[in-house]
């Protein structure tokens, strides 16, 4: 049997009002849908798109902790630290988000996936040309079915490398899509 892909989905959740949750959905689906040929999806922060007003007690539903950002935080990390991928779902500013990238880019530097609606453009610098600091793919959409490609090829190959196989130019990937200014 083979064993689960475990994904850190990174969604909005103190600026993200329903509309954006509704959108997030559509990401966590196309996610779930895209999974490669007989490998299941983990996606150890949960596949339930969340919004301002629901994050603090899903959190406390989920995990039986009382919601602090400590708590959230610790929790989090250590999930984060047991994942093999990130994919980030922007819907607007985040600066957890930020937070979770840099942990990982300074800790893990584990494959991320940036999922960049189009009215949120990342504009911090620092966001931006992640390549150097650990394999990244930023990929802007307008509806969820636009990233569906993309992300079939960053799971597919993630799967391929747990399992040591080089495709090499046999299936090339792009490691960056050059984001909009």
């Amino acid at each position: 049997m083979v064993p689960p892909l475990r994904l850190f989905v990174r969604q909005s959740f103190t600026e993200a009002s329903e509309r954006e949750q509704i959108v997030i959905q559509a990401v966590i689906d196309t996610i779930l849908e895209s999974a490669p040929d007989g490998v299941p999806l983990d996606i150890v922060t949960g596949a339930q798109a969340l919004h301002a007003q629901t994050f603090r007690e899903a959190f406390a539903a989920r995990t039986g902790i009382p919601f602090s950002p400590r708590a959230f935080r610790d929790h989090r990390l250590g999930l984060l630290d047991g994942a093999e991928a990130m994919i980030i779902i922007r819907t607007g500013l985040s600066e957890s988000s930020a937070f979770e990238v840099a942990y990982n880019v300074l800790r893990h530097r584990i494959p991320m996936f940036f999922a960049i609606w189009s009215p949120a453009r990342i504009k911090t610098t620092l966001l931006q040309q992640l390549e150097d600091r650990c394999q990244t793919e930023y990929h802007t959409f307008t509806a969820a079915v636009d990233l569906r490609a993309p992300l079939t090829r960053f799971l597919d190959d993630i799967v391929q490398a747990r399992e040591g196989v080089d495709r090499g130019a046999s299936h090339p990937r792009a490691t960056s899509t050059s984001l909009p200014r």
